[in-house]
Protein backbone atom coordinates (compact mmCIF):
# COMPACT_ATOMS: atom_id res chain seq x y z
CA UNK A 1 0.00 0.00 0.00
CA UNK A 2 1.83 2.89 -1.09
CA UNK A 3 -0.13 5.14 0.74
CA UNK A 4 0.53 3.75 4.04
CA UNK A 5 4.30 2.64 3.24
CA UNK A 6 5.96 5.57 2.61
CA UNK A 7 9.83 6.46 1.98
CA UNK A 8 9.98 8.01 5.34
CA UNK A 9 8.40 4.96 6.96
CA UNK A 10 10.36 2.33 5.26
CA UNK A 11 13.16 3.89 6.43
CA UNK A 12 12.40 4.65 9.84
CA UNK A 13 11.17 0.97 10.28
CA UNK A 14 14.94 0.30 8.79
CA UNK A 15 16.50 2.09 11.00
CA UNK A 16 14.42 0.70 14.52
CA UNK A 17 14.89 -2.84 13.23
CA UNK A 18 19.33 -1.80 13.05
CA UNK A 19 19.30 -1.20 16.78
CA UNK A 20 21.69 -3.19 18.68
CA UNK A 21 20.05 -5.65 20.82
CA UNK A 22 17.07 -6.17 19.22
CA UNK A 23 15.61 -9.30 18.05
CA UNK A 24 13.60 -12.10 20.05
CA UNK A 25 14.79 -14.78 22.17
CA UNK A 26 12.73 -17.99 23.45
CA UNK A 27 14.08 -21.14 25.18
CA UNK A 28 12.45 -24.17 26.68
CA UNK A 29 13.82 -26.77 28.66
CA UNK A 30 12.89 -30.65 30.57
CA UNK A 31 14.16 -33.37 31.95
CA UNK A 32 14.44 -36.39 34.54
CA UNK A 33 15.80 -36.57 36.96
CA UNK A 34 16.84 -39.54 39.54
CA UNK A 35 17.78 -38.85 42.89
CA UNK A 36 19.74 -41.85 45.13
CA UNK A 37 20.71 -41.14 48.82
CA UNK A 38 23.64 -38.28 47.87
CA UNK A 39 23.86 -38.90 43.81
CA UNK A 40 21.52 -37.87 41.64
CA UNK A 41 21.18 -39.58 37.59
CA UNK A 42 20.02 -36.91 35.16
CA UNK A 43 18.61 -36.65 31.64
CA UNK A 44 18.03 -32.48 30.46
CA UNK A 45 17.39 -30.48 27.64
CA UNK A 46 17.79 -27.15 27.27
CA UNK A 47 16.93 -25.38 23.91
CA UNK A 48 17.74 -21.87 23.15
CA UNK A 49 17.09 -20.23 19.73
CA UNK A 50 17.46 -16.20 18.78
CA UNK A 51 15.95 -14.12 15.69
CA UNK A 52 17.46 -11.10 15.02
CA UNK A 53 16.94 -8.76 12.48
CA UNK A 54 19.56 -7.42 10.16
CA UNK A 55 17.92 -4.09 8.36
CA UNK A 56 19.73 -3.31 4.82
CA UNK A 57 19.99 0.17 4.63
CA UNK A 58 22.84 0.20 1.74
CA UNK A 59 21.38 1.74 -1.91
CA UNK A 60 24.61 1.68 -3.37
CA UNK A 61 23.97 1.11 -7.52
CA UNK A 62 20.27 2.89 -7.44
CA UNK A 63 19.82 4.99 -10.38
CA UNK A 64 18.88 7.71 -7.55
CA UNK A 65 20.61 6.71 -4.42
CA UNK A 66 17.70 7.05 -1.45
CA UNK A 67 14.92 6.38 -3.68
CA UNK A 68 12.06 4.67 -2.88
CA UNK A 69 12.86 2.67 -5.44
CA UNK A 70 16.32 1.25 -3.32
CA UNK A 71 14.02 0.01 -0.41
CA UNK A 72 11.51 -2.17 -2.47
CA UNK A 73 11.02 -5.53 -1.62
CA UNK A 74 12.75 -6.58 -4.91
CA UNK A 75 15.61 -4.27 -4.04
CA UNK A 76 16.40 -4.61 -0.67
CA UNK A 77 18.10 -7.52 1.17
CA UNK A 78 16.74 -7.22 4.80
CA UNK A 79 16.97 -10.60 7.08
CA UNK A 80 16.12 -12.41 9.31
CA UNK A 81 19.06 -14.37 11.09
CA UNK A 82 17.96 -17.45 13.07
CA UNK A 83 20.68 -18.95 15.22
CA UNK A 84 20.16 -21.48 18.00
CA UNK A 85 20.96 -24.86 20.09
CA UNK A 86 19.57 -27.33 21.79
CA UNK A 87 21.79 -29.08 24.03
CA UNK A 88 20.85 -32.62 25.95
CA UNK A 89 23.05 -33.41 29.06
CA UNK A 90 23.30 -36.68 30.37
CA UNK A 91 24.88 -36.61 34.25
CA UNK A 92 25.57 -37.56 37.26
CA UNK A 93 25.74 -35.26 40.61
CA UNK A 94 26.99 -35.76 43.69
CA UNK A 95 26.94 -33.33 46.93
CA UNK A 96 27.41 -33.79 50.76
CA UNK A 97 28.16 -31.95 53.81
CA UNK A 98 31.65 -31.34 54.98
CA UNK A 99 32.41 -32.41 57.89
CA UNK A 100 29.12 -31.36 60.28
CA UNK A 101 29.94 -27.60 59.27
CA UNK A 102 26.42 -26.52 57.46
CA UNK A 103 28.88 -26.80 54.36
CA UNK A 104 27.71 -28.53 51.45
CA UNK A 105 29.65 -29.01 48.01
CA UNK A 106 28.45 -30.24 44.76
CA UNK A 107 29.20 -31.56 41.76
CA UNK A 108 27.78 -32.58 38.33
CA UNK A 109 29.98 -34.61 35.34
CA UNK A 110 28.02 -34.45 32.66
CA UNK A 111 28.08 -34.96 28.66
CA UNK A 112 26.53 -32.77 26.20
CA UNK A 113 24.89 -33.09 22.70
CA UNK A 114 24.65 -29.97 21.14
CA UNK A 115 23.23 -29.47 18.05
CA UNK A 116 23.22 -26.29 16.49
CA UNK A 117 20.83 -24.52 14.08
CA UNK A 118 21.62 -21.14 11.61
CA UNK A 119 19.24 -20.09 8.84
CA UNK A 120 19.40 -16.71 7.00
CA UNK A 121 15.71 -15.73 5.60
CA UNK A 122 15.58 -12.41 3.25
CA UNK A 123 12.22 -10.46 4.40
CA UNK A 124 11.61 -10.35 0.71
CA UNK A 125 10.87 -14.22 -0.15
CA UNK A 126 7.89 -15.32 -0.22
CA UNK A 127 8.31 -19.17 -0.14
CA UNK A 128 10.41 -19.11 2.96
CA UNK A 129 10.91 -22.59 4.64
CA UNK A 130 11.49 -22.07 8.30
CA UNK A 131 12.23 -26.07 8.38
CA UNK A 132 15.63 -25.27 7.07
CA UNK A 133 17.11 -23.97 10.25
CA UNK A 134 16.70 -28.01 11.83
CA UNK A 135 17.67 -29.59 8.42
CA UNK A 136 21.16 -27.37 8.27
CA UNK A 137 21.60 -28.74 12.55
CA UNK A 138 24.92 -30.44 13.41
CA UNK A 139 25.49 -32.04 16.54
CA UNK A 140 28.76 -32.30 18.12
CA UNK A 141 29.82 -33.67 21.25
CA UNK A 142 31.39 -31.96 25.00
CA UNK A 143 32.20 -32.99 28.37
CA UNK A 144 31.23 -29.89 31.17
CA UNK A 145 31.28 -29.33 34.78
CA UNK A 146 28.75 -27.84 37.20
CA UNK A 147 30.15 -26.69 41.26
CA UNK A 148 28.09 -25.61 43.36
CA UNK A 149 28.45 -24.45 47.12
CA UNK A 150 25.98 -24.02 49.77
CA UNK A 151 25.96 -22.83 53.40
CA UNK A 152 23.56 -23.08 56.04
CA UNK A 153 24.93 -20.70 58.57
CA UNK A 154 22.62 -21.90 61.52
CA UNK A 155 24.40 -25.27 61.31
CA UNK A 156 27.87 -23.28 62.16
CA UNK A 157 26.66 -20.77 64.17
CA UNK A 158 23.08 -21.78 66.25
CA UNK A 159 22.26 -18.70 67.68
CA UNK A 160 21.80 -17.12 64.71
CA UNK A 161 17.78 -16.07 63.89
CA UNK A 162 16.24 -16.69 60.63
CA UNK A 163 18.29 -19.44 59.44
CA UNK A 164 20.46 -17.70 56.47
CA UNK A 165 21.65 -19.78 53.85
CA UNK A 166 24.20 -18.42 50.98
CA UNK A 167 24.74 -20.34 48.37
CA UNK A 168 26.91 -19.67 44.81
CA UNK A 169 26.58 -22.46 41.77
CA UNK A 170 28.97 -22.47 38.68
CA UNK A 171 27.10 -23.82 35.50
CA UNK A 172 29.58 -25.19 32.45
CA UNK A 173 32.57 -23.85 34.30
CA UNK A 174 34.59 -25.30 31.42
CA UNK A 175 33.11 -23.08 29.03
CA UNK A 176 32.44 -26.27 26.53
CA UNK A 177 31.35 -24.93 21.93
CA UNK A 178 29.88 -26.99 19.81
CA UNK A 179 30.43 -26.63 16.24
CA UNK A 180 28.04 -24.32 13.86
CA UNK A 181 26.72 -25.75 10.70
CA UNK A 182 28.89 -24.88 7.32
CA UNK A 183 25.55 -22.49 6.28
CA UNK A 184 26.31 -20.63 9.27
CA UNK A 185 30.52 -20.50 8.73
CA UNK A 186 29.81 -19.26 5.13
CA UNK A 187 27.22 -16.64 6.25
CA UNK A 188 30.45 -15.01 8.49
CA UNK A 189 29.38 -16.68 11.85
CA UNK A 190 31.84 -18.12 14.13
CA UNK A 191 32.82 -22.03 13.67
CA UNK A 192 31.51 -22.46 16.98
CA UNK A 193 28.61 -21.91 19.36
CA UNK A 194 29.62 -21.39 22.85
CA UNK A 195 28.40 -22.35 26.10
CA UNK A 196 30.14 -19.72 28.28
CA UNK A 197 30.71 -20.21 32.14
CA UNK A 198 27.96 -18.86 34.08
CA UNK A 199 28.27 -17.97 37.87
CA UNK A 200 25.13 -16.99 40.53
CA UNK A 201 24.98 -16.59 44.04
CA UNK A 202 21.91 -16.28 46.27
CA UNK A 203 21.42 -15.73 49.87
CA UNK A 204 17.71 -16.82 51.56
CA UNK A 205 16.31 -16.71 55.50
CA UNK A 206 13.78 -18.04 56.93
CA UNK A 207 11.91 -15.39 59.63
CA UNK A 208 9.29 -18.18 60.47
CA UNK A 209 9.13 -21.88 59.71
CA UNK A 210 6.17 -20.94 57.35
CA UNK A 211 7.97 -18.14 55.55
CA UNK A 212 10.60 -17.92 53.61
CA UNK A 213 12.53 -15.07 51.45
CA UNK A 214 15.05 -15.05 48.80
CA UNK A 215 17.17 -13.23 46.68
CA UNK A 216 19.98 -14.29 44.27
CA UNK A 217 22.09 -12.44 40.74
CA UNK A 218 24.05 -13.75 38.20
CA UNK A 219 27.41 -13.47 38.89
CA UNK A 220 28.28 -12.87 34.67
CA UNK A 221 26.95 -11.32 31.38
CA UNK A 222 25.60 -14.12 29.71
CA UNK A 223 25.62 -14.11 25.97
CA UNK A 224 22.75 -14.83 23.67
CA UNK A 225 21.63 -16.06 20.60
CA UNK A 226 21.22 -12.40 19.75
CA UNK A 227 23.98 -10.42 18.85
CA UNK A 228 24.78 -7.22 21.45
CA UNK A 229 22.13 -8.51 24.03
CA UNK A 230 23.36 -10.14 26.72
CA UNK A 231 21.40 -10.91 30.36
CA UNK A 232 22.69 -10.93 34.15
CA UNK A 233 19.47 -11.78 35.94
CA UNK A 234 18.62 -10.56 39.64
CA UNK A 235 15.73 -12.12 41.51
CA UNK A 236 13.87 -11.75 44.76
CA UNK A 237 11.20 -13.83 46.31
CA UNK A 238 8.89 -15.04 48.64
CA UNK A 239 6.93 -18.17 49.76
CA UNK A 240 4.43 -18.87 52.10
CA UNK A 241 3.39 -22.29 53.32
CA UNK A 242 -0.02 -23.22 53.88
CA UNK A 243 -0.72 -26.13 56.29
CA UNK A 244 3.39 -26.82 56.46
CA UNK A 245 2.93 -29.95 57.26
CA UNK A 246 5.36 -33.26 56.40
CA UNK A 247 2.38 -34.88 54.82
CA UNK A 248 1.01 -31.98 53.67
CA UNK A 249 1.77 -28.32 52.45
CA UNK A 250 0.54 -25.96 49.59
CA UNK A 251 3.28 -23.52 48.84
CA UNK A 252 2.42 -19.70 47.53
CA UNK A 253 5.49 -18.04 45.78
CA UNK A 254 5.24 -14.14 44.61
CA UNK A 255 8.48 -12.43 43.37
CA UNK A 256 10.02 -9.88 40.84
CA UNK A 257 12.80 -10.34 38.14
CA UNK A 258 15.36 -7.79 36.56
CA UNK A 259 17.63 -7.50 34.05
CA UNK A 260 20.64 -5.53 35.21
CA UNK A 261 22.55 -5.79 31.65
CA UNK A 262 19.49 -4.13 30.14
CA UNK A 263 18.69 -1.28 31.59
CA UNK A 264 15.26 -0.67 29.71
CA UNK A 265 13.58 -4.02 30.60
CA UNK A 266 11.85 -3.20 33.23
CA UNK A 267 11.13 -5.62 36.19
CA UNK A 268 9.15 -8.66 35.41
CA UNK A 269 6.36 -10.35 38.23
CA UNK A 270 6.71 -13.89 38.97
CA UNK A 271 4.12 -16.41 41.22
CA UNK A 272 3.68 -19.92 41.48
CA UNK A 273 2.24 -22.38 43.86
CA UNK A 274 2.90 -26.30 44.58
CA UNK A 275 0.93 -29.29 46.37
CA UNK A 276 3.32 -31.16 48.40
CA UNK A 277 0.95 -34.23 49.19
CA UNK A 278 2.70 -37.44 51.47
CA UNK A 279 5.04 -38.85 48.33
CA UNK A 280 3.86 -36.23 45.46
CA UNK A 281 4.93 -32.87 44.84
CA UNK A 282 4.13 -30.74 42.03
CA UNK A 283 4.62 -26.86 41.15
CA UNK A 284 3.70 -24.54 38.89
CA UNK A 285 4.51 -20.93 38.20
CA UNK A 286 4.44 -18.52 35.58
CA UNK A 287 6.12 -15.01 34.86
CA UNK A 288 5.50 -11.75 32.51
CA UNK A 289 6.94 -8.32 32.06
CA UNK A 290 5.55 -5.19 33.55
CA UNK A 291 7.44 -3.69 29.74
CA UNK A 292 5.57 -4.37 26.78
CA UNK A 293 6.87 -3.79 23.02
CA UNK A 294 4.44 -1.74 19.88
CA UNK A 295 4.50 -3.97 17.03
CA UNK A 296 2.70 -1.68 14.06
CA UNK A 297 1.73 -3.46 11.01
CA UNK A 298 0.33 -1.82 8.12
CA UNK A 299 -3.52 -2.82 9.63
CA UNK A 300 -3.40 -2.84 13.48
CA UNK A 301 -1.11 -1.94 16.55
CA UNK A 302 -0.34 -4.27 19.50
CA UNK A 303 1.07 -4.97 22.50
CA UNK A 304 3.65 -7.66 23.33
CA UNK A 305 5.12 -8.29 26.94
CA UNK A 306 8.60 -7.76 26.73
CA UNK A 307 8.95 -11.20 28.39
CA UNK A 308 7.36 -13.94 29.74
CA UNK A 309 7.59 -17.78 30.09
CA UNK A 310 6.12 -20.73 32.90
CA UNK A 311 7.55 -23.92 34.44
CA UNK A 312 6.13 -27.01 35.67
CA UNK A 313 7.11 -29.74 38.00
CA UNK A 314 6.18 -33.11 39.14
CA UNK A 315 8.22 -35.25 41.37
CA UNK A 316 7.59 -38.42 42.83
CA UNK A 317 9.64 -39.44 46.33
CA UNK A 318 10.27 -43.12 47.19
CA UNK A 319 11.31 -43.13 50.53
CA UNK A 320 9.64 -40.93 53.79
CA UNK A 321 7.67 -37.58 53.33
Amino acid sequence: NAAVCTEPRVRDALNRLNNAGNGALVDIGGGLDLKIKRFTVFVNNLSYAGAAPRADLNTAGCAVAGSATCLSAANNNSRIVLRGMSATEIGVGYGREVLETGLNLGLNLKGIVGKTGFQSIRVADEDVKVDDFSKSARSSFQPAVDVGLLWDMRETFPSLPARPRLAVVGRNVNSPSFKNPDVAVLAGERSEFPLHGQGRAGLAISPFKFWHLAMDVDLTNNLTPVDSFTSRYMSVGTELNVFNRPWLNIPLRAGLQKNLADTGSGLTYTGGFGLNFVHILVDLAGMVSAKSTPVQSEGKSEKVPNNFGAAARVAFLFGGV
